[in-house]
């Protein structure tokens, strides 16, 4: 069945890319805060950054600590308060 309300890829890539933008410049960022800006791209946006946090975990075991240790919060319900600050 075809999903009723379809993803803007575009824009589900623009603002995954200021969400890593963010995070590389050491901003933190509130992933509840990004999901109530964009309640239709919510659901995506939480599946997008629980399987980069998921490779970046197992990428961890061989490269070192990851930089997850060093947050205040996660990839969770995108209801639930979390900061995200990658150093």
């Amino acid at each position: 069945m075809a999903n009723p309300h379809p993803v803007d890829e575009s824009q589900l890539d623009d603002l995954l890319a200021e969400y890593h933008q963010a995070k590389a410049e050491g901003r933190a960022v509130a992933l509840a805060d990004l999901c109530a800006a964009h309640p239709d791209l919510a659901d995506a946006l939480q599946a997008e950054l629980a399987e980069d946090e998921d490779v970046a975990r197992r990428l961890g075991g061989v490269f070192g600590t990851h930089p997850s240790r060093q947050e205040t919060g996660g990839v969770g319900a995108c209801g639930a308060e979390g900061r995200v600050n990658h150093r």
